[in-house]
């Protein structure tokens, strides 16, 4: 069983937490108490039990650390994969072999809005909700007060 979220994680920690208190209480009875050698016998089950409690959860939240970590290294190695992929296209289509990182990001300064103007819908960023509503509040001032038409016009240019 492996811990699936933050959520489950804590809890983890959290009953890990318990366990130990529950521990430190049957030491505390232990080390104030005259007890029989039933009642030794009993608490040592408990602490016993209560250990093993401990360890489990332990052993959890090291796998669900473990599964993250693997999970991370898995984006890691996708992502990287990605970008070296989009460098060897880079280099094939402009020739940039020869260039340094410096003069390759020149490069496609030079080019950028070019392409990014002529570039097909399909591959442009759509607007998040965030971006329509913001696009609303404009067209909406606009309606409104049409003397707020020059501020929203520059602020639209610095905004993009």
């Amino acid at each position: 069983m492996t811990i699936k979220n933050k959520k489950d994680l804590y809890s983890s920690i959290e009953q890990l937490e318990k366990v130990i208190n529950q521990q430190e209480t049957i030491l505390k009875k232990f080390d104030n108490e005259q007890l029989d050698f039933e009642q030794i016998k009993k608490l040592e089950n408990l602490l016993i039990q209560e250990r093993e409690k401990a360890k489990q959860v332990q052993i959890k939240i090291n796998r669900s650390v473990l599964q993250n970590n693997s999970e991370n290294y898995k984006e890691r190695k996708k992502r990287t994969r990605q970008l070296i992929q989009k460098g060897a296209l880079l280099e094939k289509y402009l020739e940039a072999k020869h260039l340094t990182v410096d003069e390759t990001e020149q490069l496609l300064q030079i080019f950028a809005n070019m392409i990014n103007e002529q570039k097909p819908d399909k591959y442009k960023k759509s607007l998040d909700s965030s971006s329509k509503l913001f696009f609303y509040f404009i067209i909406h001032n606009l309606l409104s007060t049409p003397w707020a038409i020059d501020t929203t016009i520059l602020f639209c240019f610095f905004y993009f």
